[in-house]
Formats: structure tokens, C-alpha cells, sequence
């Protein structure tokens, strides 16, 4: 005959079964806990590398310059697949993607913490989640090209002299057969000047340089279908068109009289163009870069115009009617 467990068995048995769940769920409650506590931090320091990673990529939009503080949403670093989206903290399994920002601080280096994104509400925030950004945090899409219509143009605030270095990427748009592109004369004896010829298949190419036009018209030569995309250079006395050499001027010395625009030339009295601007860079001594020009549209109102990577100002039509841009 089988014997059963007593009553008194049963009870001491559910009470050190009791006892160990005392004495072993806490602890790994507090192993899970700390399990999760350390996922979190290993996805905070994911965090913190992407933002790193951002700011070094991006660092046209960091001033370095001691006690400027800025603020990264980890929304622009999803955005733009520095992080795959969402991110969750894994203890509470909440989505801090639209919650959480990087606060970056400058100090003699960067200095980088996660916060509540509230807390960045007051600081400025350069890298906005547009392409560039302003002082102001201004944002600024950029666009493949402006174009104008024959009434818009944007002065550089360069003066162009013979060290000067030039590269612009342009398109022949319409209009007259010659087309002003680039440059200043106001006085024709120290002139640059880009100007483009619509043949009847090729474009040609000839510049001001100094107080001659190079190459003359009988030694312009007929390069590249009138429709095409150029990629004109300057630098020194040597003239290239898509990376290949296309002139070779006499050496000269000036300074012009005004600063150079774009869309157009003065020469004897303002000339304006129908072109596409895809991106443009001077260097005005021939070394530092002065400018760097990227079409772009202004956020907050769709104004078109070129935001410039150096500065970080925006410039827009000084001409009349608006820009076209694609």
C-alpha cells in the first residue's frame, strides 16, 4: 500500500519552495534589470557613434568655436541611415527616435550626451534636417540646378584678379547666341569674364582675361554639343572645359573693378543669360577657397538661390523675377 506525502510534508515542502523564490527571484529580477540596463547603455553608445560619425561627415555645419552648443535629433540621424529606425530603449521598450536628441558642446573638442529633446528646444541647432543650415539655423535643400530666365543674377562679392581660380558648372538655357555666364568689366582693361557661343551644333567657349578676349573668335573651337553640361575651369592662365586643357592665355596682371556675378557679366553695361547653374567655386588668391556655391531652396518659403558652404550665407536673385529651379 502506497503511503501519500502528509500535510505537514506538503507544508514544508511549498514553504522552502517560498523561501527560494524569496531568495532567487530578486536576484534575477536584478540580472534581468541589469541585462537590460546594459543593452540601453550599448544602444546609447550607438548613438553616440552615429552622431559622431554625422558631425565628422558633416563638419561644414560645426562651428568650433568654444561653448557652442548644438543640438542633433536622433530623428536626423535615422533620416539620414546613420541609425536604422526605430531606436528603443530596451527597458521601458520606448521609441526614442523623435523623443531623444544628441547634445553636442564644443569645448576645445566635442562633447557629446543624450537628452530629452525639449532640453535642445532653446539651443541652436545647425544641423537641421535639411542639406546645409545656416548661423541662424536657417534650413536649405539642395536642388540640381537654378536657372535663370534672362533677369535674375547673384553677385559673387568677389574681385577676381590674375591668381584667381574658377570652377562653374553650368548649362547653355536660351536667348542670344552669345551668353554672358560669369565675371565683371566694369573697367575692360582688368576684366574676367566666362562667356559661352550657341553654334549651330557646338558651344564655344572664350573669356576676358585681363583686356583680351582669349581665345579669339577664329581660335574658339566648337568642343561640345551647345545642349551639354560644361564644367569650366580657370586656373592661372590655363583654361579647361570638363578636365581637359582648352586655352593657355598670355600671363597678365589685374585686379577688377567690381565684384564678379553669375548668370551674367558686366561688360560696358550688365549682360544677362539664360542659364543652369549646377555648382561653382573661386578661389580668390588662387589657393584658399573663398566660395562654394550650391544651388539650393530655402526651407521655411521655397526661395530659391545659392547657399554657399564657406560662409554659410544664402544668396538669392539681386535681378527681377525669380529663379526656376529642378
Amino acid at each position: 500500500m502506497k503511503k501519500g506525502f502528509t500535510l505537514i510534508e506538503i507544508l514544508a515542502v511549498v514553504t522552502i519552495i517560498g523561501l527560494i523564490f524569496i531568495l532567487v527571484i530578486p536576484k534575477i529580477a536584478t540580472s534581468l534589470k541589469n541585462k537590460k540596463t546594459d543593452v540601453d547603455t550599448t544602444t546609447n553608445n550607438i548613438v553616440l557613434a552615429a552622431a559622431k560619425s554625422y558631425v565628422a561627415d558633416n563638419h561644414d555645419k560645426f562651428d568650433k568655436t568654444d561653448n557652442n552648443t548644438y543640438c542633433l535629433p536622433i530623428s536626423t540621424l535615422t533620416k539620414k541611415e546613420y541609425l536604422e529606425s526605430p531606436v528603443k530603449n530596451v527597458t521601458d521598450d520606448v521609441d526614442i527616435t523623435n523623443t531623444k536628441s544628441v547634445k553636442i558642446t564644443y569645448n576645445k573638442g566635442f562633447k557629446y550626451e543624450i537628452v530629452d529633446k525639449k532640453e535642445c528646444s532653446a539651443v541652436y541647432i545647425p544641423p537641421c534636417e535639411q542639406d546645409y543650415c545656416d548661423y541662424n539655423g536657417n534650413g536649405y535643400t539642395e536642388v540640381d540646378y537654378i536657372e535663370s530666365t534672362g533677369t535674375q543674377y547673384i553677385d559673387t562679392g568677389i574681385k577676381l584678379n590674375q591668381n584667381s581660380r574658377v570652377k562653374i558648372k553650368y548649362q547653355y538655357s536660351a536667348g542670344s547666341s552669345t551668353a554672358r555666364v560669369f565675371g565683371d568689366a566694369h573697367d575692360i582693361s582688368k576684366g574676367w569674364i566666362l562667356t559661352t557661343q550657341d553654334g549651330t551644333t557646338n558651344a564655344k567657349i572664350q573669356t576676358l582675361y585681363g583686356d583680351t578676349w582669349k581665345p579669339q573668335s577664329n581660335e574658339s573651337q566648337s568642343i561640345i554639343p551647345s545642349t551639354n553640361i560644361v564644367e569650366f575651369e580657370r586656373n592661372g592662365v590655363n583654361q579647361y572645359v570638363n578636365n581637359n586643357l582648352y586655352y593657355t592665355n598670355p600671363s597678365s596682371n589685374f585686379e577688377t573693378t567690381s565684384t564678379a556675378i553669375v548668370f551674367g557679366a558686366y561688360y560696358n553695361s550688365l549682360s544677362l543669360s539664360s542659364i543652369k547653374l549646377y555648382e561653382l567655386w573661386i578661389w580668390e588668391d588662387g589657393t584658399n577657397i573663398s566660395r562654394h556655391f550650391q544651388p539650393c531652396y530655402r526651407k521655411s518659403d521655397n526661395k530659391p538661390g545659392l547657399y554657399d558652404t564657406v560662409t554659410k550665407e544664402f544668396y538669392t536673385n539681386q535681378g527681377t523675377g525669380e529663379f526656376l529651379y529642378g
